[in-house]
């Protein structure tokens, strides 16, 4: 049993909804001054704390020169962090998306400080999603913490030793075991792996690997489990994630080479004949049709999509050993992407093809005058 702490001055339900029966238990804590607030918590030997943003909006214990933000808490507790190690635990951030928009989302000092961002819409639409994320995190500071600072990238990604050189990228190796504190080491594996395409796959991206839809995917991911290929290191139960250099070798053994260079109704076909299961070929999202070269998992949209209707994204912290991501041509012309939080940024060398896009004939790729 987990136990965690939500520090909101209003909204207490949320401390119930972050909460699992029998395996995480969140009370809510009202606001006081921070360092009594920080003491407390502190004292409390918790597993996780969740805080909302804006910590002033209704004082009962605190007078109004004594308000403070949300980040400025989370501030003092990772500097404590970082001097006993032994006593770090997840935050997270609990708001409304306005509050995020207006307040976190400038305030770029704040951004290191949270291992995840929740708005309180999405606590109530996916509770279930929220929890096992937060589950996971306490899950893996708690092995942290017991390492006592010697932590090694090939026993937190728990990959086979004979295949250590597929995770063997000095950057990633730097970070994670020149780390002073667990919260450190996990921002490492969640912002440079968990949620890179590069040595990790998602669903998602398997199954625009495959060609197949994200709904008819999962029979594929139970084989790809039983070949191996299911990553099992930190932070692997939250963020359920395929090992790509395992991913490639299964692939291949039904391919016959990268399925990519497979249209996608030929890898349906072909996945559905050896599995002995009906796959679904994934259909672009700009076109429909289902016989493009799919091959990745449009960062906006989440879907399928092919290179030849896409755009890449400016993303100055994308390491050397992940890809650049990419936007589908669906995304662009309907400015779904503009409305993305937080938002995402067409890289330069795309603009002029962007332009084009927008006015963009989808039967025939033409631009319409």
């Amino acid at each position: 049993m987990f136990n965690g702490y939500f520090v909101d001055d209003q909204d207490k339900v949320y401390a119930e909804l972050l909460s699992r029966d029998g395996i995480l238990k969140v009370e809510h804590v009202e606001v006081s001054e921070l360092i009594v607030l920080a003491k407390e918590l502190l004292e409390k030997k918790p597993d996780i704390v969740a805080l909302d943003y804006r910590l002033d909006e209704k004082l009962t214990k605190i007078k109004p020169d004594q308000t403070y933000k949300g980040s400025a808490l989370a501030q003092h507790l990772r500097d404590v962090a970082i001097d006993h190690p032994e006593r770090d635990f997840p935050l997270i951030l609990v708001s409304s998306e306005e509050k995020l928009q207006k307040l976190y989302r400038p305030d770029r000092t704040a951004h290191d400080l949270f291992d995840r961002v929740y708005t309180k819409a999405e606590i109530l639409t996916e509770s279930e999603r929220v929890q096992a994320e937060s589950i996971d995190l306490c899950a893996a500071y708690a092995r942290l913490r017991n390492l006592e600072g010697k932590y090694e990238v090939v026993d937190l990604t728990g990959i086979d030793v004979d295949d250590a050189d597929q995770i063997n990228f000095q950057e990633f190796r730097e970070l994670v075991e020149t780390s002073k504190a667990p919260h450190l080491v996990v921002k490492s594996f969640y912002r440079q792996l968990i949620k890179r395409v590069g040595p990790l796959l998602s669903m998602d991206d398997v199954a625009a690997r495959l060609g197949v839809s994200t709904d008819s995917v999962q029979l594929a991911l139970d084989a790809l489990d039983d070949s191996g290929a299911r990553y099992k290191g930190l932070l692997s139960e939250g963020w359920p994630r395929w090992w790509l250099y395992r991913f490639d070798r299964w692939a291949e053994k039904i391919f016959g080479g990268r399925p990519i260079r497979i249209p996608a109704d030929a890898r349906a076909k072909k996945l559905s004949e050896v599995l002995g299961n009906e796959f679904s070929a994934a259909k672009s999202p700009w076109n429909g049709r289902d016989d493009e070269l799919i091959s990745f998992s449009c960062a906006c949209c989440r879907l399928p999509a092919e290179i030849r209707h896409s755009v890449s994204l400016f993303d100055s912290t994308v390491p050397r050993y992940s890809t650049v991501p990419r936007i589908c041509w669906d995304c662009v012309q309907t400015d779904r992407y503009l409305k993305v939080s937080p938002p995402l940024v067409i890289a330069d060398s795309e603009k002029e093809l962007v332009k084009d896009v927008l006015r963009m004939d989808r039967k025939t790729d033409e631009v319409v005058a």
